[in-house]
């Protein structure tokens, strides 16, 4: 979910104001369309392990976003068959919002809808740092070592599809640390529209754009 803080510039806001509008405003949106379009599983990438080195007082503001779009639509998430799941370290995250990550992951454990995967604090090369330190510590043998042994260690483990798609906004054409091990076959589609103007329509448009795709598994 990139382009937040280029969105505000080009509009002559506070850098705030992109996060504002892509966490409050536009969060919820792309989720629900999602559900309603059918899809099973989204995986948003929130807070990265490098967007620590950014200024402080930006990080508390998205912070603050984040404690506001916990407290207010999760509800609504809940009441519309929603599961939610964390991925990442988030140790370093306040003690409060780390709480409401829990909560949001407990209250709706038993939703039969949506599966929505935060990433935060998420790096695709700590995940498989965590992975094979898991493996290790398990006592396995190199030969008894697979792919399913690897992809039981990631987030979500087994019961997480690979993604079919994965959607950069803002122009960017790389994957930045995003799910490296589960994208081996993904189809890539990098937009040039920044996330806080990536709604409903677009990711219709998105998953249209994925169906014309012939996909061959390297067959």
């Amino acid at each position: 979910m990139d382009g937040n803080r280029r969105w505000a510039k080009e509009k002559s806001l506070r850098i705030w104001e992109g996060h504002r509008k892509a966490i409050e405003g536009n969060v919820k949106r792309v989720i629900l369309a999602a559900q309603e379009l059918g899809v099973k599983y989204l995986t948003l990438f929130a807070w990265s392990t490098e967007n620590w080195e950014r200024p402080d007082e930006e990080i508390d503001f998205i912070f603050d976003i984040f404690r506001q779009v916990f407290d207010q639509q999760l509800r609504e998430l809940l009441n519309n068959n929603i599961r939610i799941q964390i991925f990442g370290e988030t140790d370093r995250f306040p003690a409060d919002l780390r709480e409401k990550f829990k909560q949001a992951e407990t209250l709706s454990r038993e939703k039969t809808g949506l599966v929505v995967n935060f990433c935060l604090n998420y790096g695709g090369r700590s995940e498989l740092v965590k992975a094979v330190r898991e493996i290790v510590a398990s006592g396995k043998k190199a030969e008894e070592i697979t792919e399913e042994t690897i992809v039981a260690h990631l987030y979500g483990g087994k019961e997480i599809p690979d993604p079919d798609l994965i959607i950069r906004t803002s122009g960017e054409q790389r994957l930045s640390n995003f799910l490296l091990w589960r994208s081996a076959y993904s189809e890539l589609l990098f937009l040039p529209t920044y996330w806080p103007d990536f709604g409903p329509e677009e990711l219709k448009q998105a998953i249209e754009t994925f169906q014309q795709r012939e996909r061959r598994f390297g067959k």
